[in-house]
Order: C-alpha cells, then sequence, then structure tokens
C-alpha cells in the first residue's frame, strides 16, 4: 500500500506533471487525513479552476485511496446531477480493486434521497456547474436545503473518525462554498485557495479560457476564486 496520497495518485495517474499546486493539494489531503485518523474532524475547503484535476483528485482517487486504508468507512460523494455521479462511480471503479470495493462508498447527485444513510466522510463536488444554477433562486434555495441535510448525516466522531471535503469553483458568495462557511465557522476548516495565475500549465493555454470568460466578474469567480457578491 502506498504510504502518501502522491504516491497512490502516480501509480493510478498515467504521465502525472506533478505542479508545484498539486504538490501542495496532496500534502493537504495527507494531512487531512491523518487528522481524519486522529479523531479531529476535520473539514477541508479547496477551491480552484475548472479542468485543474479537482474531481481525478478528491472525488474519485481519493475515496479509493481512503477505501485501501479504511475499509469500513462510509463515504458518501455528492455531486451536481446523477448522471456525472454515476459516471465518476465507474471511474472510481476502475481504480479501486474489484474485490475491495463495497457498498460503503456511495456517489449521489446531491438532490437524490439518501434513505437512512450515515456517512463517517463526506465529500462535495461542483453542485454549482453551470452559469444557470448560480443566477437561479430556486437551485440556491435547494442548495440551502439540501447541504445542511446532508452534512446531518455526519456521524459524530466518538466511535468512527468523521471529516468533510468540499472541492468547488467559486461562482459567487452563497454558493455551495459560502453556504458552508457560513452555516459551519465553528468546524475545524483548514481553506485552500488556488487561482488560475497559479496553476499556468501547457495543457490550458490562456487564450484557451480567455475565449470562454463572459464577464470580468465570471473570470475573477471562476480562476481566480474571487466570489461574485451579492
Amino acid at each position: 500500500m502506498e504510504s502518501s496520497f502522491k504516491e497512490f495518485m502516480l501509480k493510478t495517474f498515467k504521465n502525472l506533471d506533478m505542479y508545484p499546486y498539486l504538490e501542495d493539494l496532496f500534502s493537504n489531503i495527507d494531512n487531512f487525513i491523518d487528522d481524519f485518523n486522529s479523531f479531529k474532524s476535520p473539514f477541508l475547503n479547496i477551491t480552484m479552476p475548472p479542468r485543474h484535476l479537482k474531481s481525478e483528485t478528491v472525488t474519485i482517487r481519493l475515496p479509493a485511496y481512503i477505501n485501501e486504508k479504511f475499509s469500513d468507512l462510509n463515504i458518501g460523494v455528492f455531486c451536481n446531477n446523477q448522471d456525472l455521479a454515476n459516471r465518476f462511480n465507474n471511474n472510481f471503479k476502475e481504480i479501486c480493486p474489484k474485490k475491495k470495493i463495497k457498498n460503503n462508498i456511495q456517489y449521489f447527485g446531491f438532490n437524490t434521497g439518501l434513505g437512512c444513510r450515515d456517512f463517517d466522510l463526506i465529500i462535495f463536488d461542483d453542485l454549482i456547474r453551470y452559469l444557470n444554477e448560480k443566477d437561479s433562486e430556486r437551485y440556491k434555495e435547494i442548495l440551502h436545503e439540501q447541504i445542511p441535510y446532508i452534512v446531518r448525516r455526519l456521524n459524530t466522531p466518538y466511535n468512527k473518525p468523521a471529516g468533510l471535503i468540499n472541492c468547488h469553483t467559486r461562482w459567487s458568495c452563497d454558493d455551495q462554498t459560502g453556504i458552508l462557511m457560513d452555516n459551519y465557522k465553528d468546524k475545524n476548516w483548514k481553506v485552500l485557495k488556488y487561482p488560475f495565475f497559479n496553476l499556468l500549465t501547457d495543457r490550458f493555454k490562456v487564450e484557451n479560457v480567455l475565449n470562454h470568460i463572459k464577464s470580468d466578474e465570471i473570470f475573477k469567480a471562476l480562476y481566480l476564486q474571487e466570489p461574485i457578491k451579492k
């Protein structure tokens, strides 16, 4: 078994370029796991631009890595919709050996029923993905209802480790990151913010990014992680 998350990433992600922000991210994930294993109930918030391996790292590979270390934990991974959750689940299964896959790791569209499930680890991945969702009052109402409902299903730390990871590209002050930060100020948060200009790589050319930006505000939110104010 790999002794660090970085080793696991290098093993399972072919030709991974270890840029400085990934070195920092993987190191902080190892710290999160150490705190998790020490019953410190860590909360980790990660914001970075699109297409910089948030989902590949946190949503797909991290559950597989944790499953190798703590095979009896219940992990709930919540995504924007069920189709995306199913795709991430299939990617997870490709990485995790079949003999080690159990029903304790489950992927959900965030607005789907949970039944009576409780979780030792909750992962949120980009619950807001599209501009129309950012501007939809009804969608925001659903977020404000569902996020606390899901977080309440996090086990207490007395009999098992418990923790939460939120990975997100910022949109506005009342997006999923804003909701979590406003509602759970008392938690043991570690906040990681990776702006686009610190992440320039050969794969993501500046001109390609600029062609998809509709306004300065959206650019600052998505790529500098400076959310649009209410």
